[in-house]
Order: structure tokens, then sequence, then C-alpha cells
């Protein structure tokens, strides 16, 4: 016997209607009231010269004009926001009135059918699933079944529309004509989302001036007292330009006092010199591994066990100590990665958050000074948990362009400035199929090239090389309006760019360039080339490959055609013994990839490789006529 509709089956409002068209009209109005309110306060201080005028009367009234002009975008604004809302609040009466209706024809459908089954003592007949509707047909279930759908998908539709009216506020060519039907923006150069970020930029940068006036101890006494100063300063940092231009005009003195001080913020900032990041972040790092081993002694020694939802189901003080000795561990390998081998360059740590784990950058070399600088962004389940691992991989990066490309005043950050999405099976999900971890990376990506390019003003020689999923990363931060334009992009064994990206000359640098080595089937050719880059293009999001004739990159070669070691795995660094990765040392790989950021040319061409007799015979099975898996 099929299965009765019931009134459960009715999709829920997801506001109510009335409250919706009230809001609307509160907001419309109290925007409006504050435009009232300053318009008749600029134009009372504008009457000021004509009863007293000295020199700065004019600056006075010149400094209402920005207050006057947020009042006027405030309302407009609103009225558009307000618009959206009533409109949503109109259609979700309309479709509550659909939906009163379809409650009662359910219950009366429900009421008859259960009457008749009762009466005929009906049971369930396997054989005839319509049995148990008698005069009352199984359609008309069906058809209440499909109106209760089509009430889902327009309740649906009004609260997308809406959405998508909110977030283009103030981008008149976006807005719908609903939205913008009663408002008419007064200043078309920003969206609204813009000058609100602009405004929010400013309130950052004088933080920073009044940071810069106050000592050591008074520095991190306000930040104690202000705790939403640092949130500003984390989510709404001014742009890297300002920074710059401010920190140079900071004296020695309290240049000194705010990398005591604040710590975080300076490490973190983009446009101050990568020196003062440095003695910043090894600052904050100093204070966080004493803070997580003082943690650890404190838990040893207590009688009573604690819980905190970060600690997992259960708590208590095992889940605790593995939760700190976890945090202890991450902080201790980004200490060590620090460590510069013999006759190396020293190394910065020019960003440390405080994540967990942290988000953390190391610069292999000075990059105040280096004429050639190389960010090196990592693909799936890179954390700083491995930072000794990427910086390794940099440094092999540094070594070869010295080496190869006559480089001897570079740095290679190991970028490890993103959250990147977790080895499916192994960490997680399928994350890496998607791009909203990329889209995340491409922004902090763009600002911290950015940041570089605002703290350097004699134009050194710049270079982004990305590897599996960071080349999916490297590729959007290098699409993003304001992300300047680098010499030379490398993609390592990619996972595939974004759809939206379909050739080389869309990425913001002079020469794109790619390298992958053959394509393996995973588990079953490991060790020959790489398992699972051919993967993660796979994916709709991100399926473009930049090997590719049609992408028309500089592709190279990696799988030891000129004499070197062969790439025979997917991964960056392998075990010795076992084989080598993308950035091993005596790869072809390597070599090329320094060549490509050293600017020197001279790559060694990519050959073309036919398939493996185990994946020819693969094929050869699945073309076969009534396969199926």
């Amino acid at each position: 016997m099929s299965e009765l509709i019931d009134v459960t089956d009715v999709p829920e409002l997801p506001a109510d209607a009335t409250s919706l068209v009230a809001a609307a009209d509160t907001m419309a109005a109290a925007a409006l009231t504050v435009r009232q309110r300053v318009d008749e306060a600029t134009a009372r201080w504008s009457t000021l010269p004509d009863v007293f005028d000295t020199p700065d009367t004019a600056s006075v009234v010149t400094a209402l004009q920005p207050a006057s002009m947020a009042a006027n975008d405030l309302d407009d604004a609103s009225a558009a926001a307000s618009t959206a809302l009533r409109v949503l609040g109109e259609r979700l009466s309309a479709l509550g009135s659909t939906r009163a209706r379809l409650i009662e024809d359910i219950a009366a459908h429900r009421s008859a059918v259960l009457a008749y089954r009762e009466s005929n003592d009906v049971a369930d007949d396997p054989d005839d699933p319509l049995a148990g509707w008698g005069p009352y047909s199984y359609s008309r279930n069906e058809e209440l079944e499909e109106r209760c759908e089509s009430l889902r998908r327009a309740l649906r539709a009004a609260l997308v529309e809406c959405e998508q009216d909110l977030r283009r506020i103030g981008d008149v060519e976006r807005a719908s004509p609903v939205m913008w039907s009663r408002v008419v923006p007064r200043y078309l150069s920003l969206t609204w989302a813009q000058e609100s970020e602009d405004f929010r930029s400013r309130i950052s940068m004088s933080i920073l001036h009044r940071l810069a006036t106050m000592e050591a101890d008074e520095v991190a006494r306000m930040l104690a007292e202000h705790p939403d100063w640092p949130a500003m300063l984390r989510d709404h940092p001014p742009a890297p330009k300002d920074v710059a231009a401010w920190w140079r005009n900071v004296d020695a003195s309290h240049a000194a006092a705010l990398i005591s001080g604040a710590s975080l913020i300076i490490g973190n900032l983009e446009g101050v010199t990568y020196r003062s990041r440095d003695l910043a972040n090894r600052t904050t790092l100093t204070h966080e591994i004493d803070a997580a081993r003082a943690a650890i002694e404190t838990e040893m020694n207590r009688a009573d066990p604690t819980w905190g939802p970060e600690y997992g189901v259960g708590g208590g003080k095992e889940s605790r100590l593995k939760y700190l000795r976890e945090r202890l561990d991450n902080l201790l390998n980004i200490e060590a990665a620090l460590d510069a081998p013999s006759e190396a360059p020293d190394r910065q740590l020019i960003m440390l958050n405080d994540d967990r784990p942290p988000l953390a950058a190391i610069s292999i070399g000075d990059l105040d000074q280096a004429s050639t600088v190389t960010y090196a962004v990592p693909g799936m389940g890179s954390t700083s948990r491995d930072m000794t691992g990427w910086a390794r991989a940099a440094q092999n990066i540094s070594d070869e362009q010295s080496h190869a490309a006559a480089a001897h005043d570079q740095a290679v950050v190991a970028w490890m400035g993103y959250k990147t999405p977790p080895v499916p099976l192994s960490e997680g999900g399928i994350d890496v199929m998607s791009n909203e971890y990329a889209r995340t990376g491409a922004l902090n990506l763009s600002r911290a090239l950015s940041g570089f390019t605002a703290t350097r003003a004699d134009d050194p020689r710049l270079s982004v090389v990305g590897h599996s999923y960071g080349t999916t990363t490297a590729s959007i931060a290098l699409t993003l309006p304001g992300t300047p334009r680098v010499d030379a992009y490398v993609a390592l064994g990619s996972a595939g760019l974004p759809a939206s990206i379909e050739s080389a000359s869309e990425i913001n640098s002079n020469t794109v360039y790619a390298g992958q080595a053959r394509n393996m089937i995973p588990l079953m050719e490991n060790g020959q080339g790489d398992q699972w880059a051919w993967v993660g293009r796979m994916s709709p999001d991100h399926p473009i490959d930049p090997t590719a004739d049609s992408f028309r990159a500089q592709t190279f070669g990696t799988d030891g055609d000129n004499g070197m070691h062969p790439v025979t795995d997917h991964n960056v660094l392998v075990e010795p013994e076992r084989g080598w990765g993308y950035l091993d040392l005596g790869t072809e790989s390597l070599l090329n990839t320094a060549l490509a950021t050293g600017g020197q040319g001279g790559l060694t061409p990519a050959v073309p490789k036919s398939r493996t007799a185990l994946q020819q015979g693969w094929e050869s099975i699945i073309n076969t006529p009534g396969f199926s898996l």
C-alpha cells in the first residue's frame, strides 16, 4: 500500500510575512531619519563661517561631508533592502494562502482515505498496491504531493531572489529591476559592500595610528581592553599600500613597541616589512609554545577532568591533553621549520595566525631584499603541522635556483596561508572536488601578493608555484581584480583549474608554465608517475588541464627524459629510496620549476607518453560491448 500524504509533508513558511513587511518599513524609516538628522546637522554647521570665521572653519564643515555622503548611501541601501524584504514578505503572504488551501485539501483527502480503509477493513496487498485507495484515486495523492513540491520550489525561489538582491545592493548593473525600482543610487563608482569595506579599512587604519603612539605595555593593555580591535584588523585589514606608508613613518621605538605588544597583529599585517613581521611572529610563536607547555602541565596536575566542545565527544582530561599536545607539536614543527641548513639563507616567519592549526608562511631568504621571489602554494591535506616538509620543498626550489638559474639573492616563500581540503577517505570527504577552499585561499594569496608589492617598491621578479589543488587556488588568485601581475606562474601536477579559466591568457602572469608526470592508475600503478592529478580534474568545478594544448601554457618535462630523476608520485616530496616527487632534488621537474621562476629560460620540453600496457588493457575491457561495472 503506497504511503498516504500527511499535512506534515507541507513545507513550512521560512518567516512570518507580516513581520517581514513591518521590518522592511521600520528599516526604511530608520535610515531616512538618519539621513534627515545628518543633513540637518550639516546644514547648521554650514552656517558656522557666518558667525565664526577662522582658517579651520572650512575644515570643520568639510569634515562633515563624508558623514553626509555615508548617510545618503545608507538611506539608498536601506531603501533597496527594504524593498527586497517587502517583496519577499508579499510573496510569502501569497504563498501562505496557497499553503493553507493545500493543508485543507490534504486533510480532507487523508480523512476520506482513512475512513474508507477502516470501513472496508483494507489490508496490505503486495500484488495490488492501489487496493487501499478505493474511490479516492491514488492520482489525487500524487497531485497533492506535486503541489507540496511546487510550493517548496516557490519558497526556495523567493528566498534565493531576495538573497541575491540583498547581496547586490549598490551594484546597479547586476541588481534586479524590482530591487532598484524605487531607488536611484547617488554614487555609482562603488557597490555598497565596497564602500562598507573601505569604511572599515579606515577604521582599522585609525586603530593602527593610535597604537603607534604607545609604549609596548600600553599597547598590550589597550588591546586587552579592546578585543574588538584585533578582530577588526584581522577581518578588515587596511589596504597594504596604506599600511606600508604608515609603517615607513613609525619611528624605531614605537615600531619595537608594536612588535612586542601587538605581535599577532603586526606579524600578519600586509604592508609591514618582513623583517619586522618575522620578529613579531617569533615573539608570538615563543609565547604560544610557552602557553601550550604551561597548559599541559596544569592539566597534568589537575585533579578534576575538564571538558570543552573542541576536545571531542566525551571530553575529559585525556581528550584535553591530546588536544594540547597536538597543539604544542604543531607549534614546535613550525619552530623547527625556521632552522635553516648550514650555508643556506636565513628564514623569516612572515605569517602566523591563531587558527588551529595556525596558518603560517616561512620565507627561505630575505624577503625585504631578494631580487627573485617565489610563493609556493600547497595542495590538499597540507597544514602547518608539517611546516618542515613544505619548507624543505621551498628550500629545494631555492637551492635549484642558485644552481641552475644562477640566482643568489632569491627568496622562496613556503606559503601555508589557507586551509586546504582534507585528503579524501583518510581525512574527510571529497571537498577537494569543490572550489570552496580554493576561493577562500585565493583571497588570502591575492592579499599576500598585494602586500609584497606594496612593501617592495623596487619591483623584484615575482613568481607563484602551485602544486595539485594549490594550482586551483593560485589560478583563482591570479584572476582576481587587484592581484598584482606576476612574472611566472608554474602549475605542477594540477588537480585542475576552474572551468571559468579556459586559457593561459586569462591568468595575470607574463608566462604560464605547466608540468605533470605521466598519468597512472591510483593504487594499481603507484610509483610510476602521477596517480592523482587527473582524478582531481574529473571535478566539474575544476576540470581544466593546464598541460593541454588548448590551454596554451608553456609545458615542460617531468618524466626524466633529460636523464634526471623522473617524478614517480603525485606528492612534492617522496621518502628516499621510494621514488621522487615534483620538488625532490635531482628531478627534471625541480630543474624546470627553478628555471621558470628564475627567468632563465631553457626549460626541457615535455615528451608525450602513450598509455601504459595496464591502461590499454583496461581501456580494451571497458570498450568491450556489454561491459558493465
